[in-house]
């Protein structure tokens, strides 16, 4: 056996275990969706936070029906989406791309019916309502100031609703989020922070902060890959799936992609925190590092061979950041 059909084998066969985990998670407690456990159990009167996590498991019956083509799949995942249709205007959480991107606009990409198409833009559109012009930023479900590095990981959908309907207000504002997002949350060594604190009434950045991780300057595991993974979406909507339409000048266009793939480069940590302990550990082979940051960091780099280059010319980082 070769090692691409060693690995294949593998693939499949976690895919064919994580079917049957499914299969007995839905047909034993049909209609809910697990988030977190306590001692061991994920059925529990526990705080839901903002009920973030319910895209998840209809994105993993969308993505079973794609590899076994299995009509039990496809049912129970357009049953589960249907499920959450009603958060498409949810204005209390900054999640509505984890929610939808994964289910429907996955049920819509199988289809090309326009009516879940719609389901996911509206869903773009109310995440788009969160904006902030004083600070130039999508406001977190904590509070009206801060801003969460978690953002990133759903703006990709704000930016989907722009191109469907040919909003550029609504482009401006995704696109201004990603570039605070980067100019204050991304720093120097290519650490990123977990939240950012503004002014409200003038705009003004105050802090850097952390609502997981170790402290406020330290380097969330799981916030440092939806960081990599956000700006490698933002990319690909400026760059390799541009509306004409909602373009900006030139060379401000330019400028703004430039800033963007400086925050990709510089997303190269030697340390982070490792999920939510209070230790901090170097990347090594022996350092435990959550499976979900892995895999969210090696999806978007395996993308990021599909990027077209830049034309070449020399920029310094003040007239980058100018």
């Amino acid at each position: 056996m070769t090692p691409s059909s060693e690995l294949r084998h593998k693939c499949n066969a976690a895919l064919d275990f994580a079917g049957r985990q499914l299969r007995h998670l839905i047909e034993t407690y049909p209609d809910t969706f697990p988030m977190y456990t306590q001692a061991g159990k994920w059925m529990h009167g526990g705080e839901a936070w903002t009920n973030w996590c319910e895209g998840f498991l209809g994105g993993q019956l969308w993505l079973l029906y794609r590899h076994t083509r299995d009509p039990y799949w496809r049912a129970k995942a357009e049953h589960y989406s249907r499920l959450i249709e009603h958060r498409k205007t949810d204005r209390n959480v900054h999640d509505l791309g984890f929610l939808f991107w994964s289910t429907w606009k996955r049920w819509y990409d199988l289809t090309g019916d326009p009516q879940i198409n719609r389901v996911v833009v509206e869903a773009g559109q109310t995440l788009s309502l969160r904006f902030k012009e004083q600070g130039q930023y999508l406001r977190s479900f904590v509070a009206e100031e801060s801003l969460f590095i978690d953002i990133m990981m759903n703006v990709g959908i704000i930016f989907y609703a722009a191109q469907q309907t040919g909003d550029a207000e609504m482009w401006r504002k995704a696109m201004q989020h990603s570039l605070t997002t980067r100019r204050y949350l991304v720093r120097g060594d290519g650490s990123t922070a977990h939240e950012g604190l503004f002014n409200l009434k003038t705009g003004e950045f105050i802090r850097q902060s952390t609502h997981q991780g170790w402290r406020d300057d330290s380097s969330w595991a799981r916030g440092l890959s939806w960081a990599l993974y956000g700006f490698g979406t933002v990319y690909s909507f400026t760059v390799i799936h541009p509306n004409p339409k909602l373009g900006q000048k030139p060379f401000t266009q330019e400028k703004s992609l430039l800033q963007l793939l400086w925050s990709i480069w510089r997303l190269r940590p030697s340390s982070v925190s490792s999920g939510f302990t209070d230790t901090q550990l170097l990347f090594s082979e022996q350092s435990p590092q959550p499976s979900h940051t892995a895999s969210l960091m090696n999806t978007r780099l395996a993308g990021s061979g599909k990027v077209p280059r830049l034309r070449r010319r020399r920029f310094s980082a003040a007239q980058v950041w100018s």
